[in-house]
Order: C-alpha cells, then sequence, then structure tokens
C-alpha cells in the first residue's frame, strides 16, 4: 500500500498574476523614463512570491481501464486564494457577472520525496532525478470543461487527475522510484458497519522528517521537505447508508486528507478531515474533535467514472 500513496505539496503565489501586472503597470507609470533595468529588478524581486504559499496533502495511485490516476480530497487540489483573485478580476471587468464554478486548481502540485529515497545517495543527483521526473505543473492551465481533471461537489470532497493524456512523464517518473498503481477494483462500493477495523496511511504534519536545504531555482520548483507515511488505526463509529461518508474513530490531522481508508486490503473512503465544535463560551472558535470523517468509496468510483467520460467526450477513448 505504501508505494501507491503519495505525499502532495501544492503551491501558490501571495502575489498573484493580476497584482504582478498592476506593479510593473504602476512603475512604468511612476518613471519618467522607460527604465528597462529598474523594471527587470522589479521582475526579479516579484520571482521570490512565485510558488511561495504551500500545502500539503495525500493522494493515492490507482490504474482503471489502463489509464493512471491520482485520487486526493478536492480541498487539498483547490486553490482558493488563485480562485478568490479571478472572481475579483471578473467583477472588476464584468460587474453584473455571476460567480463561476470553483474549478480553480493549484498551478504546480510537487511530490514530497521520501527519506528512503534520499538516503545512501548523491543528494544533489537525487533532486535533480526527482524534478526531471515531473510533476504536475500548470494542471490548471485551459478550461476545465477541456481538462484531465475533476473536482466533485464540495460536498463529497473528491479530487482526481488523469495522468496519461498530459502527464506521461509523471507516469514514468512514479514507475522510477517505485510507485505502483492499484486496479481499481480495490476500491469497494460497499457500506460498512459500526465497529469495523480500518487503518489509513498519509501524511500529517509529523510525517515530515527533515528539510533539504535548497537554492533557487530549486526552490521554487520541488518540494524541500522529506517525509515518511505514518499509520494510524480506529474503527467505523457511524454510518448510514442513505449518507455519502461516514465516521470513524481515529486519529488524524491536516495532511491526511485524500489518504485511502483501508478494510480488509478494500480501500473504502477517502479522509476528508476532521470535525470541529463551537467552543463553549467563545461560539465564534471551533475546536477539531479526534474523529475522521470519510467519503464513501461509491462515491470515489463515481467521481473517477465522470471524469473517464468527460475525457471519452473531449477525446475519445
Amino acid at each position: 500500500m505504501e508505494k501507491s500513496v503519495i505525499h502532495l505539496e501544492c503551491a501558490t503565489d501571495s502575489v498573484d498574476v493580476f497584482q504582478r501586472f498592476d506593479l510593473i503597470s504602476q512603475f512604468r507609470e511612476s518613471s519618467e523614463n522607460h527604465n528597462i533595468e529598474g523594471e527587470r529588478r522589479l521582475s526579479d524581486e516579484l520571482e521570490q512570491f512565485r510558488n511561495n504559499i504551500r500545502s500539503q496533502g495525500t493522494a493515492f495511485y490507482i490504474e482503471h481501464n489502463n489509464k493512471h490516476y491520482i485520487i486526493t480530497a478536492r480541498h487539498v487540489l483547490f486553490d482558493e486564494r488563485q480562485y478568490l483573485a479571478n472572481e475579483r478580476e471578473q467583477q472588476n471587468s464584468f460587474p453584473d457577472s455571476s460567480p463561476r464554478e470553483k474549478t480553480c486548481v493549484f498551478k504546480e502540485i510537487y511530490r514530497v520525496p521520501s527519506l528512503s529515497e534520499l538516503s545512501n545517495c548523491n543528494a544533489h543527483d537525487r533532486i535533480n532525478e526527482i524534478i526531471h521526473s515531473g510533476f504536475l505543473s500548470l494542471v490548471s492551465s485551459g478550461a476545465y470543461e477541456l481538462s484531465t481533471y475533476i473536482l466533485s461537489q464540495e460536498e463529497l470532497d473528491i479530487g482526481i487527475i488523469q495522468l496519461d493524456r498530459y502527464y506521461p512523464n509523471v507516469i514514468q517518473g512514479l514507475k522510477k522510484f517505485g510507485f505502483i498503481p492499484l486496479p481499481s477494483s480495490v476500491i469497494s462500493e460497499e457500506d460498512f458497519g459500526e465497529g469495523h477495523d480500518v487503518f489509513t496511511v498519509g501524511f500529517p504534519g509529523s510525517s515530515i522528517v527533515g528539510q533539504l536545504d535548497l537554492c533557487n531555482p530549486y526552490r521554487q520548483w520541488m518540494s524541500s521537505a522529506v517525509s515518511e507515511h505514518v499509520y494510524t488505526w480506529g474503527r467505523v463509529a457511524m454510518n448510514h447508508n442513505d449518507l455519502p461518508s461516514f465516521w470513524c474513530d481515529m486519529t488524524i490531522y491536516p495532511g491526511n486528507s485524500g489518504g485511502p481508508v483501508i478494510h480488509d486490503g478494500k480501500i473504502i473512503g477517502l479522509v476528508s478531515g476532521q470535525p470541529t465544535i463551537p467552543i463553549e463560551g467563545s461560539p465564534e472558535l471551533r475546536t477539531r474533535i479526534p474523529f475522521a470523517h470519510i467519503i464513501k468509496g461509491r462515491h470515489i468510483m463515481n467521481t473517477l467514472r465522470a471524469l473517464e467520460e468527460k475525457i471519452a467526450n473531449n477525446y475519445g477513448s
């Protein structure tokens, strides 16, 4: 199972493209003479804000009908910051327009290397191998309708990316580092009652065991974290056939999101998150409680089939 579970790190800019254009335009307007050198320095300064906001999550690697997929939680892939920037620009240009669908994903998605990969080898050479093996750069370019990824409804919290059409280098890179896709038949569409033993494998914050001392441009184009898998065990705590999700009495933390939940060798769900409750006496504040919110396997398969159909309609089989 470990060689089918991937640690993702998603990256976005703290200065979005619209702010970048505005700053350069303001510089040009404030310069009495067109100062190419000054503009170049400004562009160089803005580079420090490229890919400098990072978030992490867990994904699992699946093969379905001879195609390769990365499956994770929707909120792991969704770039809310860029979505809001796009909406502000849309409202400035077209004040009467309706909000667009929340389908904006992080423009850069990296794989966090493991300690095992970096042990007993030349770290510099291995870093180059990781970068050149490629990982999901600019997955959000182009129209969502023509993309090879899918985001479910927010309440289902499933995000899936197909690799074969645009990212064959990622498939080769994963193979090179020993990752093996699980067959989609391992995803169970059955319901499981309370008391069933389950476990998950993923990458909460405690999975980070070190940091690489990266210089530019490496720092912008890969993760500096080094991690190892973390397992947690528990039991199904609440389930009902009519609900899209169930609860597990199982410890998870930020970073586990998107990881598989396994029972008896089958993936029965996907980690979505922890519930929160208001703090007594301070209802505006909330605290997490130690239960895991799990999206059922049948919705993973339904979303996978929907992506398969979307790609077939756009590009053929």
